[in-house]
């Protein structure tokens, strides 16, 4: 498996273990929604963070917890819902040392749709 920096691999190429890893470079509280995906993949934020999702897609997507990823599941996300086209959405994340993992409900075997938060 290939250990993912900043949002450059695809959720299957992360390995969870080091996603914990404190060095992690922290990168912006915004994910951008694309016709191309998520971006960044997977995003590593200090505790407490309010992650920010804008959809600049030309359809809706609707975010939540996605365990088959292997992380667990991520309840916060619930509080994320139905993003429409231009529209933005928030999950707030207290826990530390925590990975949220999501995926589109209306997509969710679509690799492109599925991201990991990492909260340290």
């Amino acid at each position: 498996m290939l250990l993912s920096a900043c949002g450059s691999a695809s959720v299957q190429d992360v390995a969870p273990h080091g996603l914990l890893d404190p060095s992690q470079p922290r990168t912006d509280p915004t994910i951008v929604i694309t016709a191309g995906g998520v971006d960044p993949v997977d995003s590593h934020l200090n505790h407490p963070v309010t992650v920010t999702f804008v959809n600049r897609d030309a359809v809706a997507h609707r975010l939540e917890s996605a365990p088959e990823i292997g992380n667990g599941d991520c309840p916060e996300m619930a509080q994320v819902g139905t993003i429409d086209a231009a529209g933005t959405g928030t999950v707030t994340i207290d826990r530390a040392n925590y990975i949220c993992s999501f995926h589109d409900a209306l997509q969710p075997a679509n690799l492109k749709f599925k991201g990991i938060i990492v909260v340290h």
